[in-house]
C-alpha cells in the first residue's frame, strides 16, 4: 500500500531547488582554487630588484649580487642628434634624467621625432663575471654598445624618416667589464613612428643567467594570461552562440579576447614572435585598438548586467563609441590615434564614476556578483598602483587584470544559469501541468499540430485512462484529496510509461493520454495494460482511509500519416464506450489494434466500492 502526502510540490521540490543552488553556489569554488595557483605559478618574485640612480653619468654597481637585477635610471648623458659615431663632434653632453622622453619638435610638426644618443659609465664590476643587460622596449628603435661591442638591437637607427625602421622588443644580451671593472654604455635611440619617443625604460642589468631565468619567467607568465584568457574568450563566445539572449557573455568573452591579445601586445611585445610577418603599423594599431575597446566593452557588460534600470541613451552611447574606436585606429596615422590616449584615460576616470555608482547599486539591491567584482575592483586597483611605483621583476598589471577577470567569469556564468534555470522553469510551467509534472494540454495541442513520426518496424499506441469513482472522491473527501489522488496516479502512470520515447500527459480532470512506441517484436500491447491494471490494484490511502480506484482505458494504433487528433478521439471515444458497458474499470481494444478482437472488452477487475 502506497501512502499519499497531499502537500507536494510535484515540479519544482525544494530538494531540486536547493541541489541547483548549491551548484551554482560551488560553480566558482575550482575557479578559486585555480586561481590561487596560478598566482602562486606567476607570482615569482626571487629575484631582488634595486633601482639604482647614476649621477653625472656614472653608476656604482658594487651592491649588485649574483640574485639580484638593477634597474638602472638617474642622470645619464644625453647627446640629441647624434649617434655614436658623431660623439666626437660633439660640443659636450648634457644631462638628462632617465626614463626620458624626446621633446617635441618644431621641425616635425610638433611630434616627438628625432634622434639621440645615451651615454653611462657603470664601475664596481667584477671582471670575471659574465652580467646580463636587458630592454624591455625603447621608442622606437635602438642600438645598445658596451664597451665598443654591440649587445643589442632592435630596428634601424636612423637620422631620417627613411632611414629608421621601428621595433619595440624585448630583448636580452651578455657583456663582460674591463679589467678595470668598468663598462662603458651607450645606446642610440630614434623615433619617426611613435606618439612619443626616447630612452622611456631603465635597462635591466645582473648576472646573466638571473636575468635570463626572470624574462623567461615573464615570457612564461605572459603566455599562461594569453592562453588562459583566450581559451576563457571563446569559450564563453561559444556559450553566446548557443544562446544569444546573454548579452552580458558576449561582451565579456570580446573583453577577455582583447586583453589576451593585448597582453602579447605590450611589456615583452611576443606578439611579434608567434606572428612573424605582421608589420610594426598593423601591430602597433591592434595595440591601441583592443586598449581603446575595453571601455566601451566594459561599459556594455555593465550595462547588461542590469545592477542598474537600464537606459538605452547609454548603450547607444558605448556602440557610438565602439564604432569611433575602430575608425581612428584602423583609418588614422599613429600621431592622431595615439595621441588621444591622454583624453581617454580621462574618459575612462569618468567612467570609473558610473561604474562605481552601478556597482553599489548592485550592492545595495543584493544582484547577482556585485560583490565579488567589487572584490575584483580592490584587488585591480593596487595592482595598478604596484605596477607604477613598484620595484618588481613581473608585470602585475595583467595580473590584477586577470584576478578581475577571473571574478568576472563567476558572475556572467552564475547570471547565464540564473537565467537558464528561470527559462527551463518557465518552460515547465507552459508545457507542463503544476499538480502532477506531466505533459499538459498545451503541449498535447503542439504535438497534434507537429505530428508523430513513427519510425520502421514499429507500432504506435495512443492509450487514453480515466479514473473510476474519482468524482466520489472529490465529494466525499474534499479536492485535496483528489488532489493527492490524481498526484499518486500520475506517479504510477510514470512508472508504466519511463522510457525516453514515452509520452505521459494530463489531458484534463481524472483524464491522461499516453503515447507508446514499440517493436513488432516487444508482443502485444495487452503486456502494457496488464502492467497498469497491476499498479493500479494496489489500494490508495487517503486521510486515514484505504480505497481502490479503477481505471478505465481506451487504445487506439497510429500510423504514419494518420490525423492524430482523430486518432486521440478514437481512444477516447473507446474508452467511455468501455465505461458506459462495464462500471467495474474496463478497458477496451479497437479493433484495429494488432493482438486485440473488434470491439473487444476487457473486464480489468481493477474496481472495488470505496
Amino acid at each position: 500500500m502506497i501512502r499519499i502526502q497531499t502537500a507536494v510540490d510535484p515540479l519544482t521540490g525544494a530538494g531540486e531547488r536547493s541541489m541547483k543552488k548549491l551548484a551554482q553556489d560551488l560553480f566558482w569554488v575550482p575557479i578559486i582554487i585555480l586561481l590561487a595557483v596560478s598566482m602562486l605559478v606567476i607570482m615569482d618574485n626571487s629575484y631582488q630588484v634595486i633601482n639604482v640612480d647614476a649621477q653625472k653619468g656614472t653608476v656604482s654597481l658594487k651592491r649588485l649580487d649574483e640574485n639580484g637585477i638593477v634597474k638602472i635610471g638617474g642622470e645619464w648623458e644625453y647627446y640629441p642628434g647624434l649617434m655614436i659615431k658623431d660623439l666626437d663632434k660633439s660640443d659636450g653632453a648634457e644631462y638628462v634624467q632617465v626614463p626620458h622622453l624626446f621633446p617635441k619638435n618644431a621641425d616635425q610638426g610638433g611630434d616627438p621625432y628625432g634622434l639621440a644618443t645615451y651615454r653611462l659609465l657603470a664601475e664596481g664590476l667584477d671582471p670575471d663575471r659574465i652580467y646580463g643587460i636587458q630592454i624591455i622596449n625603447e621608442a622606437s628603435a635602438y642600438r645598445l654598445v658596451v664597451n665598443g661591442q654591440e649587445v643589442l638591437s632592435a630596428g634601424t637607427v636612423g637620422y631620417t624618416r627613411e632611414q629608421h625602421r621601428p621595433e619595440m622588443k624585448e630583448k636580452l644580451g651578455h657583456f663582460r667589464a674591463d679589467d678595470a671593472g668598468s663598462a662603458e654604455i651607450f645606446i642610440e635611440i630614434s623615433n619617426f613612428s611613435y606618439n612619443f619617443g626616447g630612452f622611456w625604460k631603465e635597462l635591466n642589468v645582473g648576472e646573466y643567467q638571473t636575468l635570463f631565468h626572470s624574462a623567461y619567467h615573464q615570457d612564461g607568465t605572459e603566455i599562461f594570461l594569453f592562453s588562459s584568457l583566450l581559451v576563457l574568450g571563446l569559450f564563453l563566445l561559444g556559450l553566446y552562440g548557443v544562446n544569444r539572449q546573454f548579452h552580458s557573455l558576449f561582451y565579456y568573452s570580446m573583453i577577455c579576447i582583447a586583453i589576451a591579445i593585448r597582453t602579447m601586445l605590450t611589456n615583452h611585445r611576443q606578439f611579434y614572435d608567434f606572428i612573424l610577418n605582421i608589420s610594426w603599423d598593423a601591430g602597433t594599431r591592434l595595440e591601441f585598438l583592443t586598449g581603446y575597446l575595453l571601455l566601451p566593452l566594459f561599459g556594455l557588460l555593465f550595462y547588461y548586467l542590469d545592477y542598474v534600470k537600464k537606459i538605452k541613451a547609454v548603450r547607444l552611447i558605448f556602440h557610438i563609441l565602439l564604432g569611433m574606436i575602430f575608425f581612428v585606429t584602423i583609418f588614422t596615422p599613429n600621431r592622431i590615434y595615439a595621441n588621444l590616449l591622454p583624453g581617454y584615460m580621462m574618459l575612462c576616470l569618468a567612467s570609473l564614476l558610473y561604474f562605481g555608482y552601478m556597482l553599489i547599486q548592485g550592492i545595495r539591491k543584493k544582484k547577482e556578483g556585485a560583490v565579488l567584482i567589487f572584490t575584483g575592483a580592490l584587488v585591480f586597483i593596487p595592482a595598478v598602483i604596484i605596477d607604477f611605483y613598484g620595484d618588481m621583476t613581473n608585470d602585475l598589471l595583467p595580473i590584477g587584470v586577470y584576478f578581475l577577470l577571473i571574478l568576472f567569469s563567476i558572475v556572467v556564468i552564475r547570471s547565464m544559469l540564473n537565467i537558464q534555470v528561470q527559462h527551463d522553469y518557465l518552460k515547465s510551467a507552459i508545457l507542463k501541468d503544476p499538480l502532477t509534472g506531466l505533459y499538459n494540454r498545451y503541449y498535447l495541442n503542439r504535438l497534434m499540430s507537429r505530428g508523430i513520426h513513427v519510425a520502421d518496424n514499429r507500432r504506435l499506441y495512443i492509450l487514453f485512462f480515466d479514473l473510476d469513482r474519482f468524482k466520489h472522491v472529490n465529494d466525499t473527501y474534499g479536492h485535496e484529496a483528489g488532489d493527492a489522488v490524481l498526484i499518486e496516479s500520475a506517479r504510477r502512470l510514470g512508472k508504466c510509461f519511463h522510457r525516453d520515447t514515452d509520452i505521459l500527459c494530463r489531458y484534463g480532470g481524472d483524464e491522461f493520454i499516453a503515447f507508446i512506441e514499440m517493436k513488432d517484436r516487444e508482443g502485444s500491447i495487452h503486456m502494457i495494460i496488464e502492467r497498469i491494471r497491476s499498479i493500479f490494484s494496489e489500494p490508495f490511502e487517503i486521510q486515514g482511509e484505504s480505497m481502490s480506484l479503477g481505471i478505465s482505458i481506451g487504445v487506439s494504433e497510429y500510423h504514419e500519416g494518420d490525423d492524430l487528433e482523430k486518432n486521440i478521439k478514437k481512444s477516447d471515444d473507446s474508452m467511455y464506450r468501455a465505461k458506459k458497458q462495464n462500471a467495474n474499470g474496463i478497458l477496451i481494444m479497437e479493433g484495429e489494434v494488432s493482438g486485440g478482437d473488434p470491439g473487444e472488452i476487457i473486464n480489468a477487475d481493477t474496481h472495488r466500492e470505496v
